[in-house]
């Protein structure tokens, strides 16, 4: 009986300090709030402020004039490289054309043929007269032979009577060199033509034009030849 008692004045004061308890808690849960709702309107005052508070336009680092005064300078810069650009083609022709007659004239002989062969792989009257005039100022003798085979094999792709015509005003082996190359030529594309020609300017039976013509028809006819 005396243990039920002692339980039961246990559980009494059990509840009644749970209870106290939650007073105290609630007490304390009320007062924070309060507190709290204070906090906000103690905030909101700066908030507003701030959201009241007109924002400067950043700025952009750049005006107007300096925009306009850069694209006419932009503009002054293409114009003038548009001139440029269209003048110098002719200034590096005439520069490569300096070169070439100037290495038609070498006294190196590779570099001389090689631009002998330049020229004359186009042999326009313009061409041709370089490569003659080029030809005269080369001393005589044979150091010069290539450049005068070269000279009148290309001539006669365009005109062989003229080529031939000029080779007849050279010395007599020159004659000879220039004449064969000539023919040569000629006959490889047109040999009645060639041999019209070299009946025409010589009489007699043993013709040296018709070497020329000979070595020439071989390259396309053997047996005509």
């Amino acid at each position: 009986m005396t243990n039920k008692i002692l339980i039961i004045s246990i559980w009494v004061a059990s509840v009644a300090l749970a209870y106290w308890l939650g007073l105290e808690g609630g007490s304390e849960f009320t007062a924070s709030n309060e507190k709290a709702k204070g906090g906000g309107d103690i905030a909101s005052g700066p908030l507003s402020t701030v959201k009241g508070t007109p924002k400067s336009p950043s700025p952009t680092g750049f005006d107007v004039s300096t925009i306009s005064s850069r694209k006419e300078e932009v503009s002054n810069a293409l114009s003038s490289s548009h001139v440029t650009v269209e003048e110098r083609p002719e200034v590096d022709s005439q520069s490569e054309q300096k070169s070439l007659l100037k290495r038609l004239r070498s006294g190196n002989p590779v570099e001389r043929l090689a631009a002998f062969t330049e020229v004359l792989n186009d042999p326009t009257s313009a061409n041709l007269s370089s490569a003659i005039d080029a030809y005269k100022t080369l001393p005589e003798g044979h150091t010069r032979f290539s450049e005068l085979r070269l000279l009148t094999y290309a001539w006669s792709q365009v005109d062989p009577a003229g080529a031939l015509e000029w080779v007849g005003s050279l010395s007599r082996f020159e004659k000879h060199i220039g004449s064969g190359s000539v023919l040569d030529a000629w006959s490889r594309n047109d040999p009645n033509a060639a041999i019209e020609w070299a009946k025409n300017n010589f009489e007699g039976d043993d013709n040296p034009y018709f070497v020329g013509i000979i070595t020439g028809m071989a390259e396309k006819d053997f047996t005509g030849a």
